[in-house]
């Protein structure tokens, strides 16, 4: 099986955009900036912005910013791009808590650090800080766009704790759990990417969704069979979801 090398991983994008990348890092790096909170829930907000892995859905909004805005317009796909980031975060820290997990990219979760509550309260913070950078967008087309994946998520999240109980899961049981847990985030990452650069066309934006979905489904199709294996761990195979 051919893996990507993480390292090359950033040499192989345009350089615009590996540009645009780190001044999404710099915003998520300066979320919080200027807020008084207790340190454990500080530490609890930042674990992942501080331990984060290898930004595939901001990194789709700015590629998508990038092909539909003929490599320019890269700027105003920052704020949106932190955004997917951030509910992506957010979504981690309630993934930890319905799922007890107590590592995750090889540290310690702050679930297991500092306990539910505050992880649960982090998770609060770091969605309404994703509404806002939405919002300063300055467009009503990725708000919505972002506040209905949210939704999805957590729809996503609930469905998977309702199959974990059950014996006769089917494909399309799954197939639906990934699609709201999973490829409904990439999904809205590649469609704020076009609304970004003001691509409104409805049909253009109807195949990019559909492009989403597929490509979110078949990255979580290949990281399930490759944690159903344990692949991780014999062939040091590396993913790009978590």
């Amino acid at each position: 099986m051919a893996v990507l090398n993480p390292s090359k991983y950033m040499e192989l994008l345009p350089t615009e955009v590996r540009s645009a990348i780190n001044k999404v890092i710099q915003v998520l790096e300066e979320s919080f900036t200027g807020l008084w909170m207790p340190n454990n829930l500080l530490n609890a907000t930042y674990h992942y912005i501080r331990n984060r892995g290898k930004l595939i859905r901001p990194t789709l909004v700015l590629l998508m910013a990038y092909a539909l805005g003929n490599g320019s317009g890269l700027e105003k796909a920052v704020l949106p791009a932190a955004s997917v980031e951030l509910i992506h975060t957010a979504s981690l820290l309630q993934d930890d808590i319905m799922d007890r997990q107590r590592i995750r990219r090889g540290v310690e979760t702050p679930y297991s650090i500092y306990g539910p509550h505050t992880a649960m309260l982090a998770s609060d913070l770091i969605i309404a800080k994703a509404v806002e950078y939405a919002i300063r967008s300055g467009d009503n087309d990725i708000v919505f766009e972002l506040l209905n994946s949210s939704i999805k998520l957590a729809i996503g999240q609930s469905f998977e704790s309702e199959l974990s109980g059950k014996v006769d899961v089917t494909i399309d049981d799954y197939l639906r759990l990934i699609y709201y847990k999973t490829a409904s985030l990439i999904e809205s990452s590649m469609v704020v990417g076009a609304y970004s650069v003001n691509v409104k066309d409805s049909e253009v934006i109807s195949r990019i969704r559909d492009i989403g979905r597929f490509v979110g489904t078949a990255f979580q199709v290949r990281d399930d069979v490759i944690d159903y294996l344990n692949m991780d761990s014999k062939n040091q195979v590396l993913t790009l979801m978590r």
